[in-house]
Order: C-alpha cells, then structure tokens, then sequence
C-alpha cells in the first residue's frame, strides 16, 4: 500500500512539472548550435568555425536590412555574396573584436539574428 502511494505520489509529481519557457528552449538551441560550430570545442568560434554555419542562407537572415555605414563602405554593389555576408555578420557578431566569438556573442548573434523571423 505504501509502495502504491508513493509511486502514485511521484506520477503526479511529473505530471505537476511545469514545460520548459520558449526561452529556455532557444538557450538550449543556441548552446546546441554553438557546440555543433565549435569543432575543437574551445568555447570559442574562429571564422572558419562561424562560416561553416549555414544561417546565412536563411530567408530572413538574407533580407536583414543591411545598412550601416561600414558595411556600405565595403560593398559599394549592395549586392550580397555569401562570402560578403558570412565576414560582415562575423565583425557584428565579434563585439569585442578579437577576431574569435566566445559563447556570451553567440548567444547574443543568435538570438539578436537567427531567431529573429
């Protein structure tokens, strides 16, 4: 009878658990995306690692508009080839300009870009 209680007490106990917030989901995705991009897993992505993604052949990552006075300056065609925008969203996402995007900038870039839709 004891045992019956308690495995029914622990059933509505995982019942009671709350889903996990629409934020916490995009944490977990950022930090998977983040992992995944990081192949020597130093917490921290060179360009090579950054331009492996693929984000920037997203829709709407393709439509941001893309307008700042650096980024006219260096693509006076507006027109942008996937090189011009892997650099260009690199140097956004490199806050600190050490030419490496450590895990506080990604999560930054990506929830600021990626998720954006």
């Amino acid at each position: 009878m004891k045992i019956q209680l308690l495995i029914v007490a622990a059933a509505g106990l995982l019942l009671v658990q709350p889903a996990p917030s629409s934020e916490k989901r995009e944490q977990g995705a950022s930090e998977r995306e983040f992992c995944r991009v990081d192949r020597n897993n130093d917490r921290e992505l060179t360009f090579e690692e950054f331009s492996s993604c693929e984000f920037y052949k997203l829709e709407h990552v393709r439509r941001l508009p893309y307008s700042d006075a650096e980024f006219a300056a260096a693509n006076r065609d507006r027109q942008l080839s996937d090189d011009e925008l892997k650099a260009y969203l690199f140097d956004k996402a490199d806050k600190n300009k050490d030419r490496k995007i450590d895990r506080k900038e990604w999560e930054e870039f990506y929830n600021s870009v990626i998720t954006l839709r």
